[in-house]
């Protein structure tokens, strides 16, 4: 542990930094590493104050990447808005059950998470060859709005109950599942987690402290 309050600073600038420059590039808010260093060095803190803490570091780094990723014309800004709208429901019903996990049992949840999201994104990057819809160009993308809606209702939940951006799951299922390019998916599933932690904090304040 850092004693010096100095060095304690300077340490999570640089953690801040380094995971919204991760986080940004591959499409994630920065939560895979926000909510295990949280459990480590704060050990007193409950799974609630753990996820909504890393929710507000989430919606920091998606507000500045966002911004940069709209001046290079990569977000699909309709989709984005619907896939935001859609994580609602799933954000109150997580926002509302993360209270329910103990210390050890939201460690364990969170661990077999982590294992199945990295099982699934190791799966799919087996697959050999380049994708053809890599080359699609805004103009040219279409979707299938129940599906992203219904993966959206599911990431929002993963996303208040653990306290990440989704991205582990977002961005596979847009590449995967509707035929997003790699590009546009991280920029658009970057997007729409703007407002994650202004809504955690809404549904569950307690979790907030100055």
């Amino acid at each position: 542990m850092l004693d010096n309050i100095v060095l304690f600073y300077i340490f999570f600038t640089i953690v801040g930094f380094l995971a919204a420059m991760l986080g940004t590039i591959i499409g994630a808010g920065g939560g895979i590493i926000f909510v295990p260093l949280f459990m480590y060095w704060f050990p007193e803190w409950s799974p609630s104050m753990i996820v909504g803490t890393s929710l507000f570091s989430v919606m920091c780094n998606a507000i500045s990447g966002s911004i940069a990723y709209l001046k290079q014309k990569k977000v699909y800004i309709s989709a984005a808005l619907v896939f935001s709208v859609a994580t609602f429901p799933g954000a109150i019903l997580g926002a509302q059950m993360s209270g329910w996990f103990s210390g050890k049992g939201f460690m364990f949840a969170f661990g077999c998470f982590m294992l199945c999201a990295s099982f699934l994104i190791g799966f799919k990057n087996f697959r050999k060859g380049e994708r053809k819809e890599e080359s699609l160009t805004l103009d040219q993308l279409t979707y299938s709005k129940p599906v992203g809606i219904s993966i959206s209702i599911v990431v929002g939940f993963i996303s208040s109950i653990f306290g990440i951006g989704g991205g582990l799951i977002h961005v596979p299922a847009l590449i995967y599942l509707m035929g997003f390019p790699t590009h546009m998916a991280t920029a658009t599933s970057h997007s729409r987690r703007i407002y994650y932690g202004w809504f955690y904090y809404t549904f569950n304040r307690e979790s907030y402290r100055l």
